[in-house]
């Protein structure tokens, strides 16, 4: 399927070595970020976890909440909700992991089969459902350009930073899309401060 993400690049660097295919730890560390390069993409991971798992916990709770949001579009928005969920507690941990070690895989390599299962699986609900109730070119888009001309295209040279920036690109798209879908609702907001406790 088209939508290998992370997984595509993460079994594209696992080395000769021992173990299955995976790495050698020396060649994973010398593949390594640097110290501000890691630290910069274990906050960033964090950070977009949080967020993924905030905002979409939000929207299946104000819909299971509220009878008024319990309308069939929501559905396809608590859908959205449950698969950016997994995502954040299946795939992205993995994934920040992989990048922190400059994109080498140091784990087993049928962890790395789990995981892009896992990937292909749940991001290809999100972007079904996505198709169900609105656009997602903004975030996709890019990905699949770059992947599709990999495919096409073995003798262009793709750098590893952009396959990893548009990777992340799509994985933000989950934590947007609680607030590309509800924020401009009114019956959402009220029952997001009514969650928060910020009700007025």
């Amino acid at each position: 399927m088209g939508n290998r993400s992370a997984a595509d690049a993460l079994l594209a660097v696992r080395g000769p070595g021992t173990g299955g295919g995976v790495g050698a730890p020396g060649a994973a560390a010398a593949a390594g970020l640097a110290g501000p390069g890691a630290a910069a993409a274990l906050v960033g991971g964090v950070l977009l976890i949080g967020a993924v798992l905030a905002g979409n916990t939000l929207v299946c709770v104000s819909v299971a909440a509220e009878r008024t949001l319990q309308t069939p579009t929501n559905y396809f928005i608590v859908s959205l909700a449950a698969a950016d969920l997994l995502l954040a507690i299946l795939v992205l941990p993995l994934f920040v992991y992989c990048e922190v070690q400059g994109g080498v895989w140091l784990l087993s390599p049928r962890l790395c089969d789990a995981l892009m299962a896992m990937d292909v699986m749940l991001c290809t609900a999100s972007i079904f459902n996505l198709c169900a109730i609105g656009a997602f070119l903004v975030c996709w888009t890019p990905f699949f350009v770059v992947h599709v001309t990999r495919a096409l295209c073995p003798a262009c040279a793709v750098p590893p930073r952009l396959v990893s920036a548009v990777t992340w690109l799509g994985y933000v798209n989950s934590a947007l899309n609680p607030l590309i879908y509800t924020a401009f609702n009114a019956e959402f907001r009220a029952a997001f401060r009514k969650a928060l406790r910020l009700r007025r």
